[in-house]
């Protein structure tokens, strides 16, 4: 059965306790149990009865199989920490909630607390190196204070974690709010090359919609001459974090082709994984084009003076 409307609080001894198990609140910190065994939830439950979390009382859901716990997390995206039993209606039913969590939601930030009673189905040394979870802990071993240790560091983590991403996220606002009124042609790629997201400068200078743009790959842009230097660059840029000065013809609406110089930055995650670029680019067509000029110029002005065959008088 999944408790997915009321939760249990738990304030500390001499509080009014009535003020905490209203079922309308909605706690501020919430932790999730998932085991198959009632009786695991019940002492769970009474071993943290004293647990505040910044002054604040919490809330404690409970799931008792993979699937309740899958809709739990659905439910609550808010949830700080998972108390997580390995064997349930599968040996691996556990692990497979930390890939879900991890891999399918993309959750790195909630904190992961195996605790299981048949550890020999998978040690410690192989749940650390092969999934990603915070702690291993037998239920025999996790006494009341080692439960309250390892729930409150867990917590802790999430919260800096929180801090860590709401920065990031202001930090990525304003970035992107600079370059959305930037007077150069922005763009922001996926890993893959896809188009995310472009300023109105862009559209202005290659003459496409959004809507015929968001979407596509960058790649299909760039002149076929071009496109092994660009997927060269492109696995540089994503292993070093950073471009500067890379010459390109893109292909505008109209057919024609125009030569810029891209300059670009990786932006991470709050866990420091690669997330999508942020470039801009300058049309330097004219400046080539003037460049080429002059080449072409001195290289006449070498050849005329190479053929002359008289001599050149200076007469003061």
């Amino acid at each position: 059965m999944v408790e997915n409307t009321n939760y249990d609080f738990f304030a500390a001894e001499g509080e009014d306790e009535s003020s905490n198990t209203n079922s309308d609140q909605n706690p501020k910190e919430k932790i999730l149990i998932v085991d198959d065994e009632k009786d695991i939830h019940i002492v769970t439950k009474m071993a943290m009865e004293d647990f505040l979390y910044e002054g604040n009382a919490i809330g404690i859901l409970s799931a008792y199989s993979l699937d309740e716990a899958k809709n739990l997390l659905l439910l609550h995206e808010d949830i700080s920490l998972v108390l997580l039993d390995v064997v349930m209606e599968t040996d691996t039913a556990g692990l497979d909630l930390v890939t879900y969590i991890r891999e399918e939601l993309r959750n790195k930030n909630i904190r992961i607390v195996l605790r299981t009673g048949q550890p020999g189905v998978i040690t410690e040394k192989a749940a650390v190196e092969d999934y990603d979870i915070d702690d291993y802990r037998t239920k025999t071993e996790l006494t009341a204070d080692k439960l309250y240790s390892v729930v409150k560091t867990g917590m802790n983590t999430y919260g800096l974690m929180k801090q860590m991403e709401n920065k990031l996220i202001e930090s990525q606002k304003r970035y992107k709010l600079i370059f959305d009124h930037s007077p150069l042609p922005y763009h922001s790629l996926a890993l893959d090359g896809e188009i995310l997201s472009v300023n109105p400068m862009w559209l202005n200078t290659m003459g496409y919609t959004k809507e015929e743009i968001i979407g596509t790959q960058f790649g299909d842009l760039i002149h076929s001459d071009n496109r092994d230097y660009f997927e060269e660059h492109f696995c540089q840029f994503k292993k070093e974090g950073k471009i500067s000065n890379v010459i390109l013809r893109l292909r505008k609406k109209d057919s024609n082709y125009i030569s810029v110089s891209l300059n670009g930055e990786i932006g991470f995650d709050n866990v420091g994984e690669l997330k999508h670029t942020f470039c801009i680019f300058k049309d330097i067509t004219k400046e080539l084009k003037l460049e080429n000029k002059v080449k072409q110029l001195y290289n006449n002005y070498n050849e005329v003076v190479s053929n002359i065959t008289t001599g050149v008088w200076k007469i003061d």
